[in-house]
C-alpha cells in the first residue's frame, strides 16, 4: 500500500510543478491552509512597539465568557504524570522563519519553551528544520516512504489525509488519543467547538492528526467612527443605518467631511460591517463572495435579497455624497482607508484593525476615534454574522506510521493542554520571559518585549511554543492584550457586540470541499465573481438601477452555474454536520 501511495504523490507532484501556480485548495483541507495562515495572522497582531504599561482588561463576552458550558457529567478522565519515564525521542520536520539564522545558531534546539518542554515532558525531539515551508521537497519524502515521525499536516498537499490514512502513511488517531491524552479530550468536553472539529480533516469522520485550539482571542477588526466630532456636534454613536445616514450628513455639512463614508473597492466592508443588518454577509473573502448558512442550508449572498437591499441603500447614499467617491479605484487594503483621507478629515466612518487604531492621532487636535457595533435596521435587532472570536481549532500534526511509540508521543504532546504546559507554551519560563503582576496574571518580561531579535513576534518564537506553524496545543490569545490600551480593548467589545447578536448564520471554519467539490466550485466561481463585482459596482454609482436590472441578474447568476456552487458547498457542509464530533 505504501508503494501506491507513493506513485499517487509522485504523480501529483509531478503534476503540480508541471501546473506551476495552480491551485493547491483542491487537494488540501481548508483546515491545514487555515492552521499556517491563522499563525501567520497571530504573530502579525503583535506590534514591534512596546506595548502599553496598564494591563488591558478582557474584553466582555470574550470566548473566556462566551465558551459553551460544558455538559453536567463530563466523563472522568485519568492524569498523566510527567516527565514521562522512558527514553523515547521522536523525529520531527518543522520550518522556521529563516531570519532567525541570523540570531540564533540552532534553532529549536536552543529556544526556551522547546528546552524546557523536553525536561518537563521527558521525551526528546529530534528536530529535522527547513527554513522555508518546502511542502515540495517534502512530498518527495513522503513519494519515497521516509517521513519523519511527526510532521506539519499542512506540508501534505499532494493528498488527503484519508489517501494518507488509507495507504497506510500516517496512523488514523482516535483510538490512541482517547487512550493516551486525557487533557486534549478534557478540552474536548470543555469546548463543544473543539470537540466538533476533531475528524473534520477527514471525509470520511477519520481522526487524521492532532489539533491546536486558540481561546480568548479579541475581535481585531471592525467599523470606527470619529469620535471627537460626535462629542463636537452632540450626537451618539449611530446604531441603525437611519441614524448613521443622519450622522453622515452632519459629518459633510458641519465637519466638512467630503467623504462621510469609507467602503472598499468592493463596495462593502470586511466583516459584514454595514450588510450583516440585511442578512447578508456581503464582503467577499479571499476566494470571493463568500456563502453562509441558515439552518443547515447554504445560501449564496449576491442572490439574496438583503444583497439587492444593501445596494440600494450604498447606491442612494453614493449620490447624496455620503461615500468615497473613489472606492472603486483604492485598491491597496480591503481593510483600512487611504491614509490622508483620514488625517486630512475628510472621512469620519470606516473600518479599522486593532494595530492601525492609533495611527491617525496626531494628526489633528483632539483627534479620537471609536468603535462601534455593526449597523442595524432596527435597534433590537439580532444579527448573525457577527465576528465572535470563538475558540477556532486546526489541525496542525500527522503521526507517521513509521513512528515506533506513537503512544508516548502523545502522551507527551497531552502535556501542552495540562495547565501547567499551558502556560510554558503561551508565555515560557517564569523568571525569564514571564513574571506573575499583583494580580497573579503573568505577563512578560523585557526579555521578550526588548530582546536580542528585531520583533516582538520573532521572540516569542524563541521564548515561548505557540508561535509556530505546526504548535499543537492550547494557544491563549489573552496574552496578546497587553498590547492593547483600553480604547483597543473597548472598540474589541464593541465589535463583538455579544450583548444582542449570534453566529447563527456563519459557516463552519472548518468546513472544507474535497477535491471533487473544490472542482466543480473552482469551474464557476472566477467568472461569477467578476460579474458580480462588475454589476455590483456600476449599481452603486449609478450607472445603472439595482431593481430595473434584478431579474435579469439573477437569470445570469443561474446560466453562470451558480447552483453549482451552492451545490458543492452544500455537499460540504451536510458532511461536516455529520462527522463533526467526537
Amino acid at each position: 500500500m505504501k508503494r501506491e501511495l507513493s506513485i499517487i504523490i509522485a504523480v501529483s507532484l509531478i503534476l503540480g510543478l508541471l501546473c506551476g501556480c495552480g491551485s493547491g485548495a483542491a487537494s488540501q483541507p481548508a483546515e491545514e491552509a487555515a492552521a499556517e495562515q491563522s499563525v501567520q495572522e497571530e504573530a502579525s497582531v503583535l506590534p514591534e512597539q512596546t506595548p502599553a504599561a496598564a494591563e488591558a482588561p478582557a474584553p466582555e463576552g470574550s470566548a473566556a465568557e462566551s465558551a459553551l458550558e460544558p455538559p453536567e457529567e463530563e466523563p472522568e478522565r485519568e492524569t498523566i504524570s510527567y516527565p514521562l519515564d522512558t527514553d523515547v525521542s521522536f523525529s520531527w520536520y518543522m520550518s522556521y522563519p529563516g531570519i532567525m539564522d541570523n540570531f540564533c545558531e540552532h534553532p529549536f534546539d536552543d529556544y526556551v519553551a522547546w528546552k524546557e518542554w523536553q525536561e518537563r515532558t521527558g521525551v526528546r525531539i529530534e528536530w529535522e528544520l527547513t527554513s522555508d515551508i518546502a511542502a515540495e521537497a517534502f512530498q518527495l519524502r513522503l513519494a519515497g516512504g521516509d517521513p519523519t515521525d511527526v510532521f506539519m499536516s499542512a506540508l501534505a498537499t499532494s493528498v488527503t489525509v484519508d489517501e494518507m490514512i488509507d495507504s497506510g502513511m500516517i496512523l488514523e488517531l482516535h483510538d490512541l488519543i482517547q487512550e493516551n491524552m486525557p487533557d486534549y479530550m478534557r478540552y474536548a468536553d470543555e469546548y463543544p467547538d473543539f470537540a466538533e472539529s476533531l475528524g473534520t480533516e477527514s471525509t470520511e469522520g477519520n481522526w487524521g492528526g492532532l489539533h491546536k485550539y486558540s481561546i480568548n482571542s479579541a475581535t481585531t477588526a471592525g467599523l470606527v467612527i470619529r469620535d471627537d466630532w460626535l462629542r463636537q456636534l452632540g450626537l451618539e454613536a449611530p446604531e441603525t443605518y437611519d441614524e448613521l445616514h443622519d450622522v453622515l450628513l452632519a459629518f459633510r455639512s458641519e465637519m466638512g467631511a467630503t467623504d462621510p463614508l469609507w467602503i472598499n473597492y468592493t463596495g462593502f466592508l470586511p466583516a459584514s460591517c454595514l450588510a450583516a443588518g440585511f442578512d447578508n454577509i456581503g464582503c467577499p473573502n479571499g476566494r470571493g463572495f463568500p456563502v453562509y448558512q441558515v439552518d443547515g442550508t447554504v445560501k449564496f449572498g449576491p442572490q439574496e435579497e438583503g444583497f439587492r437591499e444593501y445596494i440600494r441603500m450604498m447606491a442612494d447614499w453614493y449620490a447624496e455624497g455620503l461615500i468615497y467617491r473613489d472606492f472603486m479605484s483604492y485598491t491597496s487594503s480591503d481593510t483600512q482607508p487611504p491614509s490622508d483621507l483620514i488625517a486630512n478629515g475628510k472621512c469620519g466612518v470606516f473600518s479599522q484593525t486593532l494595530d492601525s487604531f492609533h495611527q491617525y492621532d496626531e494628526s489633528a487636535e483632539g483627534f479620537s476615534i471609536r468603535g462601534i457595533p455593526d449597523i442595524r435596521r432596527e435597534k433590537d435587532q439580532s444579527l448573525h454574522f457577527v465576528s465572535a472570536p470563538m475558540g477556532v481549532s486546526n489541525i496542525v500534526l500527522c503521526i507517521s506510521s513509521a513512528c515506533e511509540d506513537p503512544e508516548v508521543v502523545l502522551q507527551a504532546f497531552n502535556y501542552d493542554f495540562t495547565e501547567e504546559g499551558i502556560l510554558l507554551m503561551n508565555y515560557g519560563v517564569e523568571g525569564v520571559s514571564f513574571e506573575y503582576d499583583e494580580s497573579g496574571t503573568p505577563q512578560l518580561t523585557d526579555a521578550v518585549l526588548h530582546s536580542f531579535l528585531p520583533d516582538v513576534s520573532l521572540a516569542l518564537c524563541y521564548y515561548t511554543g505557540t508561535d509556530i506553524n505546526s504548535y499543537c496545543g492550547v494557544t491563549d490569545n489573552a496574552r496578546n492584550w497587553m498590547f492593547y490600551d483600553d480604547a483597543q480593548m473597548e472598540a474589541s467589545r464593541m465589535w463583538e457586540n455579544k450583548g444582542t447578536d449570534d453566529t447563527a448564520y456563519n459557516f463552519p471554519a472548518l468546513c472544507s470541499m474535497n477535491t471533487e467539490e473544490t472542482e466543480q466550485y473552482n469551474t464557476y466561481i472566477s467568472d461569477l465573481n467578476t460579474y458580480i463585482f462588475e454589476c455590483a459596482l456600476r449599481w452603486i454609482t449609478g450607472g445603472e438601477d439595482v431593481d430595473d436590472a434584478w431579474e435579469g441578474y439573477l437569470s445570469t447568476l443561474e446560466s453562470m452555474g451558480v447552483e453549482k456552487i451552492v451545490e458543492a458547498e452544500q455537499s460540504a457542509l451536510d458532511r461536516y454536520n455529520e462527522n463533526s464530533g467526537v
